[in-house]
């Protein structure tokens, strides 16, 4: 397959144009869903996929996955993909940000990733392993039957005024979101929210792994959306979908209702 515009690549390389804050942004994005374990150094890993049309920054941790589509201003050569650590590309992009248009190259054989712009060239390690096939797991899932507009910044500060518990449940009702420890003490700020149905759901989430999807987001509001509280939720702005970040929820213990009073 030949990518459309763009310089001629290299025979079996792909040359593909991208604005200079772009990969830097991509990078920063889908960083903080890379591994930290050493048994699994494939999961600190971002997969770079390029083909006709789109250029993917991937990174999971399989707890969570973030996504980051951007489009190339030209390109030409054979779809492919490979992988670089995260770290070494979050600190490549903070160099590539300083131009307005950077070029990646892409050889096979494993030869290194190459970023030049008029200031430089640089070259990342390209590293081995089998990425988990994370465009299959998006593709997999189930239409979502809950979904949830809420205030980016206002749902961080609920996550955060509820300290250093493990877990904090988000309870959806209609027209609002609250945010609770796991025993139902509330948080003390109330985000505001706009649902699509009225049906009450309360759902588990590790309030860093959460915060770190609602952090690397865009814009002002950010749309939660899921078909079951067991089952993955997708978090991404709810006016830029170029980024999306999957979220596996947590368990939570049972709500119990307290008991009416009764008089002595």
């Amino acid at each position: 397959m030949t990518l459309a515009g763009g310089p001629a690549a290299g025979p079996g390389g792909t040359d593909f144009t991208l604005g200079g804050a772009e990969p830097a942004s991509a990078a920063r994005q889908v960083a903080p869903a890379a591994g930290r374990d050493p048994a699994h150094p494939v999961l600190g890993r971002v997969l770079v996929e390029f083909d006709r049309d789109e250029v993917r920054f991937v990174a999971t941790d399989r707890y969570r996955l973030s996504l980051r589509t951007l489009r190339p201003r030209a390109a030409a050569g054979p779809p492919g993909r490979l992988l670089n650590d995260a770290d070494t590309l979050v600190a490549l992009g903070a160099w590539a940000a300083r131009a307005a248009e950077v070029t990646l190259v892409a050889r096979p054989g494993g030869a290194p990733l190459t970023v030049r712009h008029p200031g430089g060239t640089r070259e990342v390690p390209v590293a081995g392993g089998t990425f988990p096939a994370c465009r299959d797991v998006l593709a997999g899932l189930p239409e979502p039957s809950h979904r949830v507009v809420v205030e980016r910044v206002r749902l961080i500060a609920a996550l955060d005024a509820c300290g250093d518990s493990p877990a904090v449940a988000l309870e959806l009702g209609r027209d609002r979101l609250l945010v609770s420890l796991p025993d139902g003490t509330p948080a003390p700020i109330e985000p505001a929210a706009m649902r699509e149905e009225s049906e009450p759901v309360r759902i588990g989430f590790d309030p860093v792994v959460l915060g770190a999807a609602l952090e690397a987001g865009v814009g002002p509001d950010v749309l939660l959306e899921f078909s079951e509280v067991t089952g993955p939720v997708l978090v991404r702005s709810a006016d830029q979908g170029s980024f999306t970040t999957l979220v596996m929820p947590v368990a939570l213990p049972p709500t119990t209702p307290t008991p009416p009073r009764t008089s002595a």
